[in-house]
């Protein structure tokens, strides 16, 4: 039953229904993102600037009581916020609020995490191009996984009721079984496989 389950729901994400859903939940995502690029400061100071901090500050406070629990929070967080977007789906204000904030995030963290200050300590002095150039090298690798996880649980409001309470249901459960899959590998690549990379192009640009 498992299996089929699996099966019905990568049938139902390759769809055109889900990709066209998808593509414009993107493009609300990368709005969201221009935003405080193209605002310099008008959003680093607000409520939205406070989220990304704190969860900095919680994922710092993570990996340095236990490198070994990073991978687990970042998996526990990206999984709960699927879990939120894939049950109250039918809302459809839900999946497009999260998105939204997370896009936010996404353009307010080079704001709020000072990478000039970060690599100076170490001696390594970066132009403002190479500044974001190294931020979206640690970005991607993870975020390419998390963020298509987000999108194709949102891309639920493409559906909303149909089948009825056990087309909900089993789309609910399909959706959450690939992305806890696919959150957990953007969990050791963000741990394991990003840092790498970023040394590596830290050097090279350093």
């Amino acid at each position: 039953m498992l299996e089929r389950l699996i099966w019905m729901t990568i049938e139902e994400i390759t769809d055109s229904r889900t990709l066209k859903t998808a593509l414009v939940l993107l493009l609300v995502l990368t709005a969201a993102a221009v935003v405080p690029i193209a605002t310099p400061g008008l959003l680093e100071k607000s409520g939205a600037g406070g989220i990304v901090e704190r969860q900095l500050n919680g994922l710092k406070k993570a990996g340095s009581e236990s490198f070994q629990k990073l991978p687990l929070k970042i998996f526990l967080n990206n999984l709960k916020v699927s879990t939120i977007i894939a049950v109250l789906y039918p809302t459809v204000v839900v999946p497009i609020a999260v998105l939204i904030i997370n896009g936010l995030m996404i353009g307010l963290l080079p704001l709020v995490f000072d990478l000039g200050s970060a690599t100076s300590k170490i001696g390594i002095h970066l132009s403002p191009g190479d500044k974001g150039f190294f931020y979206y090298i640690g970005l991607v690798p993870h975020g390419m996984l998390e963020m298509t996880t987000i999108l194709l649980v949102a891309s639920l409001v493409g559906y909303l009721f149909s089948d009825g309470l056990k087309g909900v249901v089993t789309r609910i459960l399909g959706r959450l079984l690939l992305a806890g899959i696919n959150l957990l590998v953007a969990a050791i690549v963000e741990t394991l496989v990003t840092p790498v990379l970023m040394i590596v192009v830290l050097l090279i640009i350093g």
